[in-house]
């Protein structure tokens, strides 16, 4: 198991594949949330949605995470990307400045995956969406 130790545990049982649930553990994709907390969480919370992913970003830097960052998220758009690359929901809304704790918070998040996980220099991608 592989949980972020700044962040508080808010499971999605919304993850994995018939026979895959290991991740590739190459990179990060950060999107907008597209909304505040509790619009992400209701995705999280809706069984008929079909949407996860391993980490929030609050706008007050607190973080959440939903998956455990060996097992792969619905949160990319193909079986593909998302057993290649974590995802994170950044609170907010596209063109919306991140704040000063958002963006220490996903700083420090993301040293912390490459660390853990020993992401290869080579294998490193970094997408943000917002």
């Amino acid at each position: 198991m592989a949980r972020y130790p700044n962040a508080i545990w808010r499971p999605t049982s919304k993850q994995g594949y018939p026979g895959d649930n290991t991740h590739l553990l190459q990179g990060i994709v950060v999107h907008s949330a597209e909304g505040s907390a509790s619009s992400m969480f209701g995705v999280l919370d809706n069984p008929a949605r079909e949407a996860s992913w391993h980490f929030s970003v609050m706008k007050n830097g607190q973080v959440y995470q939903h998956v455990d960052s060996v097992n792969i998220a619905w949160t990319n758009g193909s079986y593909t990307a998302n057993k290649k690359f974590w995802g994170v929901e950044v609170e907010g809304v596209a063109g919306e400045p991140h704040t000063a704790k958002q963006v220490a918070s996903l700083g420090a998040l993301i040293a912390w995956l490459w660390q853990t996980h020993n992401v290869p220099g080579g294998l490193v991608r970094l997408v943000t969406l917002w």
